[in-house]
């Protein structure tokens, strides 16, 4: 019995520390996107439509890079 509760702690404790290290990269990743100018551009073309394109074209197109 106490071999099962180690491998159930020990699994719990792996899935703990993915979930950390994906919040760190997310955080990261968000951090960087937020000083880059390409980003800034883009959120403003987003908001304002541009490029020869509605915002809803716009959106369009960003839902397709998302996915």
């Amino acid at each position: 019995k106490q071999a099962i509760y180690r491998r159930k702690y020990e699994v719990m404790g792996m899935v703990l520390t993915q979930q950390e290290e994906f919040l760190k990269a997310s955080r990261k990743a968000v951090k960087s996107a937020k000083s880059s100018p390409a980003i800034k551009e883009l959120m403003e073309i987003k908001k304002n439509g541009g490029l020869g394109m509605t915002k809803k074209g716009i959106a369009k197109e960003i839902s397709l890079i998302e996915a």
